[in-house]
């Protein structure tokens, strides 16, 4: 559902009016095709050093409204090391996007990423994600962003763990309406079951505020968003899973033009090689 993240509400204010809001503005819900493929291979260069780099795509295909299919391609390469307690990596990154057919963005940037094993069941993340990023058409998003992320797993069994996390993220744009700060909270939960499937759930909390009003509002923007991932897989032999997957967001916000929400379920089925 909301497949636009189009507005709760029928009418918003606007310079201090109501305007009733178009068909076109409001929710709109469709069902679609998520395709995704990834590449990637390691070339070691000693028992402790090696290169890696990674192709991936995703594509997301609506039936109806068009208008919101994307393609994703990332790419990323650069060199790892490791020992037996702790790994470091440092890959240079490159993506590219389109929505609707048509030319979206572009960001380059770096993203070095430690993993550390506190104990045999303590596991520590973090990483930095700085980049570049270019808007063909929204030219005023055009811009600087980076993400600090960290994460404490713990595996409670071989086949269960738990593993709570945190990110910031500060976005400088051309506009000082759309630059932005935001910090989120998650805790993944995962168990392996019997025959083969595997249940994984995620609950996060994300606050969104940004730097300056727009011209149309009174105030400047800031949301709070929740969102719940809940995926239940199994392995169906010779390298194929299949997957459930069910997404419920709720973005609410102090402008009603931004508060939404979205369901989504996915089924999926995946092969490795």
């Amino acid at each position: 559902s909301n497949v636009n993240a189009g507005p709760v509400a029928k009418s918003v204010l606007i310079l201090g009016v109501p305007f009733e809001l178009s068909t076109d503005t409001r929710e709109r819900s469709d069902n679609g095709i998520i395709t995704s493929a990834a590449f990637g291979y390691i070339l070691p260069l000693s028992k402790s050093f090696a290169w890696q780099s990674e192709f991936a795509f995703n594509q997301t295909a609506y039936f109806r409204y068009s208008e919101f299919n994307s393609d994703q391609y990332s790419l990323s390469t650069g060199p790892s090391l490791k020992n037996a307690t702790w790994a470091i990596s440092m890959p240079l990154l490159y993506d590219y996007t389109e929505i609707g057919s048509d030319r979206y963005s572009y960001a380059y940037g770096i993203s070095p990423q430690i993993q550390y094993a506190l104990t045999e069941r303590l596991i520590l993340s973090a990483s930095w994600t700085g980049q570049s990023k270019y808007y063909y058409t929204s030219h005023d998003r055009t811009g600087t962003a980076w993400s600090a992320n960290g994460s404490l797993r713990f595996n409670i069994s071989p086949t269960m763990f738990i593993q709570p996390g945190y990110r910031h993220t500060e976005e400088d744009t051309r506009k000082p309406y759309l630059d932005n700060k935001s910090d989120a909270v998650n805790i993944g939960f995962y168990a392996g079951l019997p025959k083969d499937f595997a249940l994984y759930i995620q609950p996060s909390i994300s606050w969104n505020k940004y730097e300056e009003k727009e011209a149309a509002y009174e105030r400047a923007r800031d949301d709070i968003q929740y969102v719940v991932n809940v995926n239940l897989s199994k392995g169906i032999g010779k390298g194929f899973s299949a997957a459930l997957g069910y997404t419920y967001t709720r973005n609410d916000s102090n402008l009603t033009i931004y508060d939404y929400k979205r369901n989504q379920v996915t089924f999926q089925v995946s092969k490795s090689f």
